[in-house]
């Protein structure tokens, strides 16, 4: 178990050292959510609770996707993939690797951003307890779903990526971010409880006292959404992995 545990570290210390300077994921990462929110929040007159849920919700989700869908393609392409699984490591332990390093990358950052927010807007640090709860679930989540669209058996990383944004801007948009759950119909309130963003950002309202959901139900299903995404897209490399080869 230990030996197993170096392994998956070495893994991610070099997925992190390699990719989190890469352009996709200074593009998808970073600079899209930061105009994202720029655009979000000038001219328009934001609560400072639905701001603070907005920004992080976003950003966790954004940095979160932006590592897992490039090392697959990327590596397949450099032929690193074929020498990796060559060695005596698992599949499941070098999905776990790729999931753990955009994991680890967006709650590094995140957690930044959240201290900012708390000196910056009038939010009671005392729901840290619950924001790191939600950050590490999301990242996780978040994660998983990058490395299950990077499960597609192909070494060019623009087509993992724009299959990435058609996937993540629609969640984005009915998470509740934009539009608190309190004012949405209740068509497109059950439109929003699909997309695991929308829970996230609800167990900060909860934390702060607004939320619909409530903070042990949030985490229940957040909880739920990161087993099922990592599970699935374990099944799926396990499909495809001998097509890359």
């Amino acid at each position: 178990m230990i030996v197993r545990m170096r392994q998956i570290w070495v893994l991610i210390r070099k997925n992190l050292e390699l990719y989190f300077k890469k352009g996709p994921v200074l593009v998808f990462g970073v600079l899209l959510p930061v105009f994202m929110i720029f655009a979000w929040i000038i001219g328009r007159t934001i609560s400072p609770i639905q701001l603070f849920s907005g920004i992080l919700g976003m950003a966790v989700f954004f940095l979160g996707t932006a590592i897992s869908p490039v090392i697959f393609p990327w590596e397949t392409r450099e032929k690193n993939l074929e020498m990796t699984i060559s060695c005596p490591i698992t599949l499941l332990d070098l999905i776990l690797s790729v999931t753990l390093s955009s994991m680890i990358y967006a709650v590094v950052i995140t957690s930044i951003i959240y201290v900012f927010l708390i000196l910056l807007l009038p939010i009671s640090g005392w729901i840290t307890i619950w924001f790191i709860l939600g950050d590490f679930l999301l990242a996780w989540i978040s994660s998983s779903i990058g490395s299950l669209i990077s499960a597609i058996p192909t070494d060019i990383t623009a087509n993992i990526m724009t299959i990435s944004s058609l996937i993540k801007f629609p969640l984005i948009f009915i998470s509740g971010i934009f539009i608190p759950l309190s004012q949405l119909s209740p068509t497109f309130f059950y439109i929003a409880l699909c997309s695991p963003i929308t829970y996230f950002v609800d167990l900060l309202q909860s934390a702060c006292g607004v939320g619909l959901l409530g903070i042990f139900n949030d985490l229940i299903i957040l909880s739920i959404w990161g087993i099922v995404l990592f599970v699935l897209g374990y099944f799926l490399h396990r499909h495809t992995i001998l097509k890359r080869l």
